[in-house]
């Protein structure tokens, strides 16, 4: 289990970015998922829904994490620091993500969101 980080290195993570309906605790989740989990931004929202009871639509998590992305030299790669970081995030959050890559490898991480289309909503 990831030891727990300071407040101050999770804003780091975050690059000081925010959502109105968000604490910088909720969005380092909401980053750490986007990066490794493998989900997309709609399966993301149901999961912050689920955790904090805050409606937060896919689209704005797929603008908030490409501003992340942006803020961070338009690089999706994490140093060894900050993947500690987003999984010591989940942990405390209370989510744990298996899954199992080539050849069984449980290390695996999931595709990041950058690398998925941009989702949009439709309104009718």
């Amino acid at each position: 289990m990831p030891a727990r980080r300071s407040p101050r290195s999770v804003e780091r993570f975050c690059k000081g970015l925010q959502l109105e309906s968000l604490a910088s605790e909720q969005i380092a989740v909401l980053l750490s998922l986007a990066q490794l989990s493998g989900w997309s931004a709609d399966r993301i929202a149901l999961k912050i829904y689920d955790l904090y009871h805050v409606n937060v639509t896919a689209e704005q998590i797929w603008n908030l994490y490409w501003k992340w992305i942006l803020n961070r030299d338009g690089s999706n790669e994490l140093e060894d620091a900050e993947q500690a970081i987003a999984e010591c995030v989940l942990s405390n959050a209370g989510i744990t993500l298996t899954h199992s890559g080539p050849n069984g490898k449980r290390d695996y991480v999931g595709r990041p969101l950058s690398e998925t289309t941009q989702p949009v909503s439709l309104e009718g």
